[in-house]
């Protein structure tokens, strides 16, 4: 495994760039970027599961299975990968789920001005795959930056009395 760092600053607050990360719709937006259909099963709540899928051509959930260890809203995530799902199966004990798990991948979302915020990723991975995954990490973020700017320009109308 090979860990790495990335980050981008966002123009929007901590709460809507959480909001951006794990609000299905946008998760779903901005994972794209990894699998084409991703989505996930489960809860960001501190020790729940979660399953982050997406399905192959026949139709079967394929991806990983976790758990979330920390979720401090709105500052900080820390997922740990336990497994791969296959064929609708969770599986921990083939060579690629050994490969992936155990695994940790964390999130920081840190207030940098009262509008503007850095969104850092820190995560394992094998090395094998590190070039894809860092290059989808980019897209990713520029999604993610994407999403929760996009969100934080609403307009906020006074209300009429």
């Amino acid at each position: 495994m090979i860990k790495f760092e990335k980050d981008i600053i966002i123009h929007a607050t901590r709460e809507k760039v959480w909001e951006a990360i794990v609000d299905e719709k946008h998760y779903q937006e901005w994972t794209t970027h990894f699998f084409e259909g991703s989505y996930y099963r489960g809860s960001w709540n501190e020790g729940s599961d979660i399953r982050f899928l997406t399905r192959d051509p026949e139709g079967k959930e394929s991806g990983m299975f976790s758990t979330i260890v920390l979720s401090e809203y709105p500052t900080h995530i820390l997922i740990k990968h336990l497994g791969m799902v296959t064929d609708n199966h969770v599986d921990t004990t083939s060579e690629i789920a050994r490969e992936w798990t155990p695994s940790y991948e964390e999130y920081f979302i840190e207030k940098v001005e009262p509008n503007l915020s850095r969104f850092r990723v820190v995560a394992e991975l094998p090395e094998r795959y590190q070039q894809e995954i860092l290059d989808s990490w980019d897209l990713a973020l520029s999604a993610l930056k994407s999403i929760a700017e996009r969100n934080e320009r609403i307009p906020q109308f006074p209300k009429l009395t």
